[in-house]
C-alpha cells in the first residue's frame, strides 16, 4: 500500500521508511522514521502513528519514536501478525489493525500460522489488549477506521497459505483470500457486526488494499477488492 500525503506543509512517504521528498525535485531530503513503514496517520498537531512490521509513535510531530508492540508481544515471536493500519477514537483510544494468516498443511489441515485481529490501547500505548471479540475467521485486517461519532469500521479477510500449491518456478507458496468483509463496532471494538460482504468466493490475494474515508457532510466511502466503491450515509450500518 504506498503512501504519500502532505502533512503540515511536508510531503512524506514511504520508501519503505517514513521520507521527506522535495516538491520540486522529489528528493529524498530527510528521513522521518527510520523503520519500515507502509502507513502514516496523524492523530493529533503533535502525535503521529506509522509502522508495518512493528508500531511507533511520536508525540512530538516526529523528533522521537517510541516502539509500540501493539498487543502482538502476547504472542510467540513466530506467530506475531504484521501491522497494516492504525486508527485513534475522540475518546483517545487507538486501534491496531493485525494481518493474520492461516496455513494448510499436506493433508489440508488448517492451522494459525500468523495471528492477527484488532488490538486496542486505551492508555496512549502504554498497555495494549487483543480485541477477543474480533470474528475469528478474519484475522487478516488490513484497514481500520475511527468515524466522528465514535463508530469503528474495520475491513477484513481470511487468508490463508496453503502448502499443496507450492510454486517450483517461484518458490513460494502464493496467499488465497476465502472471504472478506467489512465490519463496523459501536460499542469501542466490544462488539463487532458484518455490515458489508467484500469476496464472496476463493481467489488469488488481490494485490490491492481496501480504503475507508469519512465524507465532510458524514457520508462514508469505501473500496473493495474487486475494484467497487461502496457508500453509506447511516454511520455504516447499511452499504451501497
Amino acid at each position: 500500500r504506498p503512501r504519500v500525503s502532505y502533512d503540515q506543509g511536508r510531503l512524506l512517504t514511504c520508501l519503505p521508511f517514513i521520507c521527506e521528498i522535495d516538491q520540486r525535485t522529489g528528493e529524498i531530503v530527510d528521513t522521518i522514521l527510520p523503520r519500515r513503514a507502509s502507513f502514516l496517520k496523524r492523530f493529533s498537531p503533535t502525535m503521529l502513528a506509522a509502522g508495518r512490521d512493528s508500531l511507533w509513535i511520536s508525540f512530538n510531530n516526529g523528533k522521537d519514536w517510541v516502539f509500540e508492540d501493539a498487543g502482538l508481544a502476547s504472542y510467540p515471536d513466530t506467530a506475531r501478525g504484521s501491522i497494516s493500519d492504525v486508527a485513534r477514537s475522540h475518546q483517545g483510544a487507538i486501534y491496531c489493525a493485525l494481518r493474520g494468516v492461516h496455513y494448510l498443511d499436506s493433508v489440508g489441515t488448517r492451522t494459525v500460522q500468523r495471528m492477527g485481529g484488532v488490538s486496542r490501547s486505551r492508555d496512549n500505548g502504554d498497555s495494549w489488549e487483543i480485541l477477543t471479540q474480533w470474528p475469528v475467521d478474519y484475522s487478516h485486517v488490513s484497514t481500520i477506521t475511527a468515524l466522528a461519532s465514535g463508530t469503528i469500521l474495520a475491513a477484513a479477510s481470511d487468508v490463508e497459505i496453503d502448502s499443496r500449491n507450492f510454486d517450483p518456478l517461484l518458490q513460494m507458496l502464493p496467499s488465497r483470500l476465502v472471504r472478506a468483509a467489512l465490519f463496523r463496532s459501536s460499542d469501542g471494538g466490544e462488539t463487532w457486526k458484518k455490515v458489508f460482504t467484500d469476496y464472496l468466493s476463493e481467489a488469488t490475494m488481490p494485490d490491492r488494499e481496501r480504503d475507508i474515508l469519512e465524507m465532510s457532510n458524514g457520508s462514508i466511502l469505501a473500496t473493495t477488492l474487486t475494484g467497487q466503491v461502496i457508500a453509506s450515509t447511516d454511520d455504516g450500518s447499511t452499504w451501497t
